[in-house]
């Protein structure tokens, strides 16, 4: 609650903003990232350029509500990326 009692929603939208965007940039831009990296280290050159589908969310202080939402939404991100690769690995379809 902000000083006059009332609720605070900037704060809401951090949390809640902090949570989509990290959740947002480990689910899509971590594995793009990643076969970039493979890609451009195994040709020795910079095959593929750097390509940016989700921008990184803004840092927070730690221990702030925002910023414990972002870990959350990094651990949900990462998680959902492993089930739909392990999903496309043994049934060959994502769901």
């Amino acid at each position: 609650m902000a000083e006059d009692g009332y609720r605070d929603e900037s704060r809401d939208n951090d949390i809640v903003g902090g949570f989509t965007e990290s959740f947002a940039h480990t689910f899509i831009q971590g594995p793009v990232d990643g076969v970039r990296d493979i890609v451009n280290t195994c040709a020795n050159k910079a095959v593929i350029p750097k390509v940016q589908l989700v921008k990184e969310p803004e840092k927070h202080n730690v221990g702030s509500g925002a910023w414990q939402a972002q870990r959350v939404g990094q651990a949900a991100g990462l998680v959902s990326m492993f089930i739909v690769i392990g999903n496309l690995l043994t049934k060959r379809r994502i769901f």
